[in-house]
């Protein structure tokens, strides 16, 4: 048996019942809030977090190159103080050059004072820079000179001998001449290797054509002392050029078909032992002479 329930009663539980249902939906709807919050803040907690590993990243790489950045500026500056360096130093040497220059140009200026003072000092009193020599030529020269006139005037007919004539010091330019159709620069080198270059005994044959009388060297003799074999004495400079100075005569008159007697004495004293040699050397070119004798 069903007992009924009074209406009031009904009427409470339907409140409770509607009040309990409203808290549940409002608690449903918070909870979903809540979850939605919760969610949402996660999603930008990560974002957040994977933006600060970026970041990160970021900050690391820019430390990194930072590094980098100082490391290179270290460099550079090292480069700068050496090129500080080295521009000091050539500074110096700069400096020390105008110093160089500034003394050499006062030298050269007290020089060219000097010469200048000497030269017309020179043309004023001549006698004290210059005094008169009692021969033309030293003593192996003068002894030399001697014996070839002796040798040619034993070895030459008597109506020859005095066709022969014996020049001494003879410049080469006085009988060797630069062709005309030379280049310019050729020219001027060609003169300038000779010019003051001699032979020390010029043999000439003496002859009249065209109305006057030419000496046509026939035979060209050269004394080599010991400055032609070492350097001991005057040095390897001048052994050098003493050295291209033959090699040049000899190529000189050998193309140009004009004989070129070298008569060496090493030991620098020529004497009368050596007279038998000389001799066989000029019989070598004057083999007619010789033998008619």
């Amino acid at each position: 048996m069903i007992i009924p329930m009074p209406a009031e009663y009904l009427d409470q539980l339907y409140t409770e019942i509607g009040l309990l249902f409203l808290v549940s939906l409002f608690l449903l709807i918070l909870f979903l809030c809540t979850a939605i919050r919760f969610h949402a803040k996660k999603k930008m907690l990560k974002n957040q977090s994977s933006q600060i590993c970026q970041l990160n990243d970021q900050l690391q790489a820019l430390t990194s190159e930072r590094a980098q950045l100082r490391s290179a500026a270290d460099d550079y500056n090292i480069q700068i103080r050496q090129m500080n360096f080295k521009i000091n130093q050539m500074d110096l040497k700069i400096q020390e050059y105008e110093n160089r220059f500034k003394i050499q140009d006062t030298q050269r200026q007290e020089y060219f004072d000097r010469h200048s003072e000497i030269s017309s000092d020179v043309y004023s009193s001549p006698s004290k820079y210059y005094y008169f020599t009692k021969s033309c030529m030293n003593a192996n020269e003068s002894l030399m000179y001697y014996y070839i006139n002796y040798i040619l005037k034993e070895i030459l007919p008597a109506a020859e001998f005095p066709n022969y004539y014996i020049f001494p010091q003879v410049s080469i330019y006085s009988f060797i001449k630069v062709h005309s159709s030379l280049e310019q620069d050729e020219s001027e080198y060609a003169s300038r290797n000779y010019w003051a270059k001699s032979i020390d005994f010029v043999i000439c044959y003496c002859h009249k054509a065209d109305r006057q009388y030419l000496y046509t060297p026939v035979l060209l003799m050269e004394l080599d002392g010991s400055s032609h074999f070492s350097s001991s004495k005057y040095g390897a400079k001048n052994f050098r050029r003493q050295q291209e100075n033959d090699r040049f005569k000899d190529s000189l008159f050998s193309n140009l078909d004009i004989p070129l007697i070298r008569f060496q004495i090493p030991d620098n004293h020529l004497t009368r032992k050596d007279l038998p040699r000389l001799r066989q050397l000029l019989s070598e070119y004057f083999p007619r002479q010789s033998q008619n004798k």
